[in-house]
């Protein structure tokens, strides 16, 4: 998933990698011109993110409006991986069952053939 293109940044973004087991392993991408790029992992974002003044060591001649839009962009990423991780998808068929609020059943309601691994469930 891509959070900043060249088009309306100076910044292209993205969501790189992940593991599906750690949140702290998943990337985020930040290519600051053509040929220089930094992999930002889970942990290094969120530090970042209380403190955008670290990217001076990270990113050559980045200001201070630019600090915070990157800022900006790795909260949508972080909020992105936290959302993923809370909300662990059916390993049948991908659907979210912290939506299903199972009831009657212990198997997932939109593909019925797996149990559903929701802690949500009623």
């Amino acid at each position: 998933m891509s959070y900043s293109r060249w088009l309306h940044s100076t910044f292209y973004t993205f969501w790189n990698s992940g593991s599906p087991e750690d949140q702290d392993n998943n990337l985020f991408t930040c290519f600051y011109n053509l040929d220089s790029h930094h992999d930002f992992t889970f942990k290094e974002c969120k530090e970042i993110i209380k403190d955008p003044s670290k990217l001076q060591e990270i990113i050559p001649d980045i200001n201070l409006d630019q600090e915070q839009e990157l800022a900006g962009y790795m909260k949508k990423f972080v909020s992105d991986v936290e959302n993923k991780f809370a909300n662990k998808e059916c390993e049948n068929c991908g659907n979210n069952p912290c939506t299903c609020k199972k009831s009657d059943s212990d198997f997932c309601p939109n593909c019925h053939s797996k149990p559903c691994s929701c802690d949500d469930n009623i």
